[in-house]
């Protein structure tokens, strides 16, 4: 079920009459309050650090932009009617998204950071959680009463969960994780993708309690839909020397979770101490079982 998280954005427009002198009229202020929602399918331990505005002429021209820091904003405009982007900025001191084709509501496009790049793959950084929305023929009215506007963010990276069984745990320092196959970027106007491009994100698992099983979680644009491009997991377990590990291709697994979810990997992996230090190797692979020697 999707969940909403809401927070109350004052966004006080003063609409000012034009100041060209064929067009000449008193000069009038009027407040327009703007109400946020984040519609998201995941509990989110945070609100946005700030959400950004764009507003454009019906006719596609860019008009004006600015921020909202939580409190109040103040930007100026005359009577009409526009369309407005919205957009949380960051969740996070460090903002993991960048923001490009701003200059037009429908090439607003949302993406992560690059580590390296090879051909049409990417290795790149984990996007922070991206809300977004277009909302179209706003209306500025010429009147002195108080105008509220509703804007419901939608969800445009996901939450995802990953959980591998592994006995042996206590003969590893720590595991590290790259998922390859995953979008890029999300347009900002209605959350879709590029299709010429893919990447793998990396992160760090962590062990859970009962020693059996590693865990993790990313935030990400979504599994890319093509056939073509497979989504695989490789794993790089670390004591003082390093063995890496690729998984099964487990894209049938993934495909179908566009908006998030768990990924529980069938494969099983044992990991076994060896005595006279470590000397990592793998044994031979059957269905669903890996040994790895430590």
């Amino acid at each position: 079920m999707k969940k909403s998280l809401s927070f109350i954005i004052l966004l006080f427009i003063v609409v000012g009459s034009c100041q060209r002198k064929d067009l000449l009229e008193p000069h009038t202020h009027y407040n327009t309050l703007i109400e946020v929602h984040l519609i998201s399918n995941v509990e989110l331990n945070k609100p946005p650090q700030t959400v950004t505005y764009h507003i454009y002429e019906k006719n596609g021209t860019y008009k004006t932009s600015g921020k909202i820091n939580g409190s109040t904003d103040w930007m100026s405009l005359p009577t009409g009617i526009y369309d407005m982007l919205l957009y949380t900025s960051d969740f996070y001191d460090i903002d993991a998204v960048l923001y490009k084709g701003l200059n037009q509501k429908h090439t607003a496009e949302a993406y992560t950071r690059k580590s390296s790049r090879t051909m049409q793959a990417h290795n790149m950084i984990e996007p922070d959680p991206v809300f977004s929305v277009v909302m179209h023929d706003i209306v500025i009215q010429d009147t002195e009463e108080m105008q509220t506007i509703t804007a419901n963010l939608h969800q445009r990276s996901y939450l995802y969960y990953l959980y591998i069984e592994v006995e042996g745990l206590k003969y590893v320092n720590s595991i590290n994780m790259k998922i390859d196959g995953m979008h890029t970027s999300a347009f900002l106007a209605d959350g879709s993708h590029r299709e010429n491009e893919y990447g793998a994100q990396s992160l760090e698992m962590k062990m859970m309690g009962d020693e059996k099983m590693i865990y993790g979680e990313f935030w990400a644009f979504g599994p890319h839909q093509n056939n073509d491009v497979k989504n695989t997991i490789t794993l790089n377990f670390v004591n003082g020397k390093s063995t890496t590990i690729e998984l099964e291709d487990i894209s049938e697994k993934i495909k179908h979770l566009t908006e998030g979810g768990e990924i529980i990997v069938d494969q099983k992996f044992e990991i076994k101490g060896q005595e006279g230090g470590f000397n990592p190797g793998v044994g031979d692979w059957d269905d669903y079982e890996v040994d790895i020697i430590f």
